[in-house]
């Protein structure tokens, strides 16, 4: 690039001469290119800066070469609004070194690709005279998202093989669903064993008791619930020790309490449960006692009809005179 000089010279057969000197300006007018990317997807909550920005972009001239050092962010609409899901724009320019100057537009993408998270109980072990409601098992969960962290994402009931059957033995599940603003989605499945008369408890992944405030649950009925749930052997005697136990004096009033107990067999093993109680309150039951209070007689027919029955009794009697007093005029 610059400018030049070119200078021109003829002769003729007599060799007469003349000069012409042009001057030459050799300029660059061409943009320099960008590389294009395509849309850049930034996973929440990962955050480009804008040095990351600028190192994902390339840009040459014809002239300059490789010029991508030289690229400059004219507008950022992404890195204030990084943390939100959706779809933003950021300008960039670069200029080679004859002032051409060329822009690209760069999409990214915010999304949210982790699904909520399900904690909560794993097991539920129920007598078949009991009745554990999905409501009941719903709210032994919980769910958290990396996203929708102030609102957390509904839990939902997906399918259930319990409630129909829970009056007969075997094994069960229900299975709850939790879908974020993404509609990113993850599943919980619970397993519900139904098993013979035990006390009216709700027993949860081998560690919780519900029980009514109206129920105090004794030390046989917590061992046949263990029995149940294989935590201890059927047909053994066992030596029971109490080492800890808030739930006794407080049996009726609603609460979480706690129970330690320390079981020893025929030959001195000895096994150690550690028990979560929960009472739960009973709703009162409410039942209308039937109206006894002596009711009148409903009136017969006599007493509904009676004015009717004696005015055609009248009209009878009329009648039968005048009959009477036709025939004995004809028999004079």
């Amino acid at each position: 690039l610059g400018n030049y000089t070119v200078s021109f010279s003829v002769a003729d057969a007599s060799n007469n001469q003349n000069e012409l000197t042009v001057n030459v300006t050799v300029v660059d007018v061409v943009k320099p290119v960008f590389s294009p990317i395509g849309i850049v997807k930034a996973v929440f909550p990962n955050t480009f800066t804008d040095q990351d920005l600028l190192g994902m972009m390339q840009a040459s001239d014809n002239y300059d070469g490789s010029i991508s050092q030289a690229i400059v962010i004219e507008t950022n609409h992404y890195s204030a609004s990084s943390q939100i899901v959706g779809q933003y724009e950021v300008l960039f320019s670069v200029t080679d070194s004859s002032d051409n100057q060329a822009a690209y537009t760069m999409t990214i993408q915010v999304v949210d690709e982790e699904a909520p998270v399900l904690s909560g109980i794993e097991t539920i072990l129920i007598g078949y005279d009991q009745l554990v409601t999905p409501d009941e098992v719903r709210s032994q969960l919980s769910v958290i998202d990396n996203y929708d962290s102030v609102f957390p994402p509904a839990i939902e009931l997906v399918s259930d093989t319990y409630t129909t059957s829970h009056s007969t033995l075997g094994f069960y599940q229900m299975v709850f669903e939790s879908c974020d603003s993404s509609d990113n989605r993850s599943t919980k499945t619970v397993f519900i064993q139904v098993v013979d008369q035990i006390a009216p408890v709700v027993y949860y992944d081998l560690a919780v008791i519900q029980v009514y405030q109206d129920r105090v649950l004794t030390l046989q009925e917590i061992t046949t619930l263990l029995t149940y749930s294989k935590e201890i052997a059927p047909n053994e005697n066992y030596q029971v020790h109490v080492d800890y136990d808030s739930y006794s004096p407080h049996a009726g009033t609603p609460g979480v309490y706690h129970l330690s107990l320390r079981f020893e067999d025929k030959e001195g093993k000895l096994f150690q449960k550690e028990l979560e109680i929960q009472v739960a309150e009973k709703d009162e039951t409410w039942i209308e006692t039937p109206d006894i209070t002596p009711q009148p007689a409903s009136p017969g027919f006599f007493q509904t009809n009676s004015p009717m029955i004696f005015w055609a009794m009248g009209a009878l009697l009329a009648g039968s005179n005048g009959l009477w007093w036709m025939i004995l005029k004809k028999k004079k």
